[in-house]
């Protein structure tokens, strides 16, 4: 009897061994899991949000550094009429995609709709700045309304990049501390 249990208790443990074995599809590899935390998704779209936004106000500084060469030379002489038209135009075709490119920026949910507006508005004003800019050029007044367009051009550009500056600080402070070791620990 002592054996016959024995054997019975081997058979069914081989039994049981082999249907486990086999029940475990070699093929199919366990998907690695990645966990994730709200914060961790929230400070990458962030991040990204940030990096996007920071792309844009160097399109910015650059059109108005574009901008105050147009002005400058014209106003100095040292750019022909038809060339500074022509720089102008180029200029306000650049600034007018802007507002089209932020938009397509996906926004995080954690972005306060103001500041979001803030950046909006400031593009808008960029660009309305800027063909003002091209209508005071191409006017036949002495220059007050292009110079009052490069006005609002540079000021609506320094606002970008200050609410630019303000995305960059959120990004920064949602980032995750890095984890500190034993060994990094002074004391």
């Amino acid at each position: 009897m002592r054996r016959i249990g024995l054997v019975l208790a081997v058979v069914v443990a081989l039994v049981l061994g082999l249907r486990t074995l086999t029940s475990r599809d070699s093929s199919e590899a366990p998907e690695p899991v990645v966990e994730t935390t709200s914060v961790e998704r929230d400070a990458a779209a962030l991040q990204l949000y940030a990096d996007e936004i920071s792309l844009l106000a160097l399109d910015v500084a650059d059109a108005m550094d574009t901008g105050r060469q147009i002005n400058d030379g014209w106003d100095s002489g040292s750019l022909e009429y038809d060339a500074a038209v022509q720089q102008m135009s180029t200029l306000v075709s650049r600034v007018s995609v802007l507002p089209a490119r932020l938009a397509r920026v996906a926004t995080p949910p954690g972005i306060n709709t103001r500041l979001q507006q803030g950046l909006a508005g400031s593009v808008a004003a960029l660009v309305s700045a800027a063909e003002t800019m091209q209508e005071g050029l191409e006017s036949t007044d002495t220059g007050e309304t292009r110079r009052a367009g490069l006005l609002a051009f540079e000021t609506a550009a320094f606002e970008f990049g200050l609410l630019v500056g303000q995305v960059a600080t959120a990004a920064e402070e949602m980032r995750p501390a890095p984890d500190v070791g034993e060994g990094d620990v002074e004391g």
